[in-house]
């Protein structure tokens, strides 16, 4: 997904992803969590080389409610995924 995702930010100038997760096995959780994190990553690091301004990229991320690794039955664990998605937007930044 990498190269897709720089090929589109640097050459199209793109500067919205979308991320949908679906509902994965609770085997392939951890790695889908892996995988997003690397891709808003890659997303961000696409957009500096591009020139894109961080206050002009959009990520939204749409997901049945989940931790890292399980389904979640509490809405503080939900709420505590929520804080970890949100690290992952803020903490990669482009400056």
């Amino acid at each position: 997904m990498g190269p897709l995702i720089d090929d589109v930010v640097m050459n199209k100038g793109v500067s919205q992803l979308f991320i949908t997760g679906g509902n994965p096995s609770l085997e392939d959780m951890q790695s889908w969590t892996n995988t997003m994190e690397e891709s808003i990553k890659r997303f961000k690091s696409a957009a500096r080389s591009a020139g894109i301004s961080e206050d002009k990229l959009t990520i939204d991320v749409m997901l049945t409610p989940r931790s890292k690794d399980k389904y979640v039955a509490t809405k503080e664990e939900y709420m505590e995924y929520l804080e970890t998605l949100k690290n992952m937007r803020s903490n990669y930044c482009i400056s």
